[in-house]
């Protein structure tokens, strides 16, 4: 079972978007801290997908894991 979604973006390539560093934790170093920390709390419940692929690619793959994972607490 599914316990965690994390659309996962290299920190490099978050920073390539227009306006990355306007927000407060927008700060490379901050963001490579938050990565690591994340890799230490990943475990297999875990799904990562690559949030760099595109809205159009990771919308329907998100809508699948909620529609199981709503499917399967309701009938348990």
């Amino acid at each position: 079972m599914i316990s965690m979604l994390l659309i996962f973006m290299p920190e490099k390539k978050a920073a390539e978007r227009g306006g990355y560093g306007d927000e407060r934790y927008e700060k490379l170093e901050f963001q490579k801290k938050v990565a690591e920390h994340y890799k230490v709390l990943h475990d297999a419940s875990w799904k990562v997908m690559n949030g760099f692929s595109g809205l159009k690619n990771i919308t329907k793959p998100i809508f699948f894991i909620f529609y199981f994972v709503k499917n399967t607490q309701s009938s348990a």
